[in-house]
């Protein structure tokens, strides 16, 4: 397995560790509202920091210890050293907001936009949020910038949009960062420009943005706006799984399976692809199941395949839908059941699965698992066919001239 360098990475580590340190020995003379704030930019990247969240939090319970209302709120609301109580959170956002706290106002204006403690409003989250945004709270100018993206409580406007992210982007929110590379991907609000999108998605990821890391990645892999280069994507969804992020989990797999940016590495792969499946991710899921029924990079169970299988198929993978059939088809890892294996191979070929389509063709014309029915099976056939499935295109022809009792040539000779 090749290693991947990890320089970059380490020099955040790094960074994350001295800055921490000197804002520590700081943190001693700060008030409790003061901690808060430090503790809410180390906790999200904010202000060009590189995110840590056991850190901030950290120092946010100091300040809620120490006599902060807004700390205290943010603790009950997200359950830290007391029960989570989003009703008491709101309340203590409120007492804060309303004698002008700025953090206080944007977190209330979160609530009021999700509904959270509070019913939804999203009038009076962008009430919330213009109050925060005018003290130059970043979250709350990159908050509002989504608002009116989206057309969320105030008429959409593209324009003030980006300029509410670029204020939030000169204190460092790199949550403003993501939400422009966005806009330069999709070219709303502005024209459509990779490299810029890449560019702010760079900034983004060195803050930890996990996102930002992820779909880093993939502009590595696809080449959209950086020269192209599998092990730098490699790199940044090594960055993102170790946020958690199932997505770059199974992206990872992928590039050890097919050796892209890494040593070709079937246990890595299959290793990967367990993690993400575990998240719920059922492309991983689905490819587990792969791994289990060939033995790839693990060893080979079809108990294990089928029960993955299902895992991705009841979220509505139609690969895993068309596999599991197959399984029941066959019986692989499960007993022998023709209606079972009908049942999901008609719940793949409804989204639009080639094989599955054509397997359905199958059953319909051979009576397998379903009555025999030659204008079913013709209409699977052609579905699939319309997809260039040249084995269903075939079937489709033969069965045609079947039916019309018509000769059907094999090699250049008639079948007799």
């Amino acid at each position: 397995m090749s290693n991947v360098s990890s320089s970059s990475h380490s020099f955040l580590e790094r960074k994350k560790e001295a800055v921490f340190i000197e804002e520590s020995k700081n943190a001693c003379e700060m008030n409790s509202d003061e901690l808060y704030r430090l503790g809410r930019s180390i906790y999200n990247g904010f202000h060009s920091r590189v995110a840590d969240k056991k850190k901030g939090k950290e120092l946010i319970l100091r300040a809620a210890n120490n006599g902060s209302v807004v700390a205290e709120g943010k603790c009950f609301h997200e359950g830290w050293d007391r029960e989570r109580d989003i009703e008491k959170a709101v309340s203590c956002y409120r007492i804060a907001a309303e004698m002008g706290n700025a953090c206080a106002q944007n977190l209330l204006g979160t609530c009021y936009s999700k509904g959270q403690g509070v019913q939804r409003d999203s009038k009076k989250a962008i009430e919330w949020y213009e109050k925060s945004a005018l003290q130059d709270h970043c979250g709350a100018q990159c908050n509002l910038g989504n608002c009116l993206r989206d057309g969320e409580g105030v008429a959409a406007d593209l324009e003030a949009a980006i300029k509410w992210y670029h204020k939030s982007i000169k204190q460092g929110n790199c949550f403003a960062m993501f939400n422009l590379a966005i806009c330069y991907e999709t070219g709303e609000g502005v024209p459509i420009d990779f490299k810029k999108a890449a560019e702010y998605y760079m900034q983004a990821a060195k803050q930890g943005n996990t996102d930002a890391q992820f779909n880093l990645a993939i502009c590595y892999e696809t080449g959209d706006g950086v020269e192209r280069d599998f092990a730098k994507a490699v790199e940044y969804y090594k960055y993102a799984t170790k946020n958690g992020d199932p997505r770059a989990m199974y992206n990872l797999a992928h590039c050890y399976d097919s050796g892209k940016g890494v040593a070709c590495d079937p246990q890595a792969a299959a290793s990967w692809y367990e993690k993400a499946a575990k998240l719920g991710h059922s492309g991983a899921q689905c490819n587990l199941g792969n791994c289990y029924r060939n033995g790839e990079g693990i060893e080979q169970d079809y108990n294990q395949a089928v029960f993955w299988y299902l895992k991705a198929a009841e979220q509505g993978n139609s690969d895993a839908q068309c596999n599991l059939a197959h399984c029941y088809n066959g019986g692989m890892g499960v007993e022998p059941d023709h209606r079972m294996a009908v049942k999901w191979y008609r719940n793949s070929a409804k989204l639009g699965h080639a094989g599955a389509q054509c397997m359905l063709g199958d059953c319909y014309r051979n009576g397998k698992g379903v009555e025999r029915d030659y204008k079913q099976a013709i209409f699977w056939y052609r579905k699939s066919s319309n997809q260039g499935d040249f084995d269903s295109l075939w079937k489709l022809n033969t069965l045609t001239k079947i039916l019309k009792n018509e000769p059907i040539v094999i090699g250049g000779h008639p079948k007799k």
